[in-house]
């Protein structure tokens, strides 16, 4: 055989292996809108969910002053309660790829497991969804500061 038939193999997965890595990096965000909040008051985000509809799903990230970023999800379960979860679960976290919001259901996107918002805070095996402590009064959800840098070690 020619060199040149020897190193196509090496070539092909030189390339596969950038084409894997590159949706490994692309993959906690592809496909999927983030609200950026980087202001709060005395060390507390206060977000507005009036537009959030019964059985529907909001994505934030929150950016500190030194660019550390925390992603979570905002819900209302289809009778109205507010629940909030970070955008990641206790078993597959390490894997970076958080949650989808799919009509009603956050589905983990490493391992499928799928919960009803009413639900999300009750978990299957190991991928338990990490609940995000917050107030909710009326339509307004106050988050501490503090509450999401603890949960950092997530992302």
């Amino acid at each position: 055989r020619s060199s040149k038939w020897r190193s196509r193999p090496k070539v092909f997965s030189a390339l596969a292996a950038l084409i894997v890595l590159s949706a490994i990096a692309a993959g906690p965000l592809r496909g999927q809108e983030f609200t950026l909040l980087t202001h709060a008051t005395d060390g507390v985000l206060s977000i507005s969910a009036a537009k959030l509809a019964n059985g529907t799903a909001r994505l934030f990230s929150y950016r500190d002053k030194t660019g550390r970023t925390v992603r979570f999800i905002l819900a209302r379960a289809s009778k109205g309660k507010l629940h909030a979860v970070f955008d990641a679960c206790k078993a597959c976290y390490r894997f970076h790829q958080g949650y989808e919001v799919s009509h009603g259901y956050l589905v983990c996107r490493h391992c499928g497991h799928r919960y009803k918002l009413e639900n999300m805070n009750a978990g299957k095996a190991s991928c338990v969804p990490v609940p995000l402590p917050h107030q909710a009064k009326a339509d307004t959800v106050r988050v501490k500061v503090a509450n999401l840098k603890a949960g950092q070690w997530l992302f």
